[in-house]
């Protein structure tokens, strides 16, 4: 991957929030901003001493290396011959998820649709519906609730040992709303694996984010409905061994 790959859907926003900030702040902001897939980890390792760095310049080089990484890392990453295109609804073909119009006192402020192109070396690539919750519109958000498909991003993708025997980063497995889960420390970002859908949730912390999970429901309009507190259905066949295959474009 080069550096012209991070496409950022707010750079600006995601500038703001790295500068200054601690690796993990800066690789949480990393995830929810570009979602470079599962090599971050190895790749936060390559640039935590960079970003350490006062000077703007040399943080976006450290960036830039790390991102270079990742291609580097990822000569096992999977082939997407079988991932729809962006086009199509096939790539739209899971079940999307949020916290309704409010979240405590937090307002949802922005919906980001996302699908990329996949780029050499990735993992995973980029397909999310993203809702936001904050203090304010103009305000970073607080809380983000990402739906992913199942087939693209699953269990098994955040398990199993990244390419070159670099050691998976620390996580807690739990179980909320009767599926499975994991909770990754140091990026503070909650996955829960249902039906045909990955739930990644960002926060401030692991408390806030299980209280976000209990009050996770089905987008409005969305059939059939998944009500907040309710138990979430169970990962579908595949899903968390990594066999779930994407719906064909056709």
């Amino acid at each position: 991957m080069n550096p012209g790959a991070l496409a950022f859907p707010d750079r600006v926003a995601f500038e703001r929030e790295s500068d200054g900030q601690s690796c993990s702040s800066f690789w949480s902001a990393a995830c929810r901003h570009a979602a470079f897939g599962l090599a971050v980890s190895p790749c936060r390792r390559a640039v935590c001493s960079g970003l350490r760095h006062r000077n703007r310049a040399l943080r976006r080089v450290a960036v830039a290396i790390g991102c270079s990484a990742i291609g580097l890392l990822g000569s096992e990453a999977v082939t997407f011959a079988s991932v729809p295109s962006c086009d199509s609804q096939a790539s739209r073909a899971f079940r999307q998820y949020d916290l309704g119009s409010r979240f405590g006192s937090l307002n949802a402020v922005r919906t980001i649709r996302r699908c990329d192109r996949p780029y050499p070396g990735e993992r995973i690539r980029a397909n999310f519906f993203e809702r936001q919750y904050a203090h304010c519109n103009d305000c970073e958000p607080v809380v983000s609730v990402q739906s992913w498909p199942a087939c693209e991003r699953g269990h098994s993708d955040v398990t199993e040992p990244p390419p070159g025997g670099l050691p998976l980063p620390e996580t807690r497995q739990l179980r909320l709303r009767q599926v499975p889960a994991l909770y990754f420390v140091q990026d503070r970002r909650l996955e829960l694996y249902t039906g045909k859908t990955t739930l990644v949730l960002f926060g401030s912390n692991l408390a806030s984010l299980r209280r976000a999970a209990l009050k996770l429901r089905t987008r409005r309009g969305a059939r059939p409905v998944v009500a907040a507190d309710a138990a979430l259905p169970a990962p579908s066949r595949g899903a968390l061994q990594g066999t779930l295959r994407c719906p064909s474009d056709d």
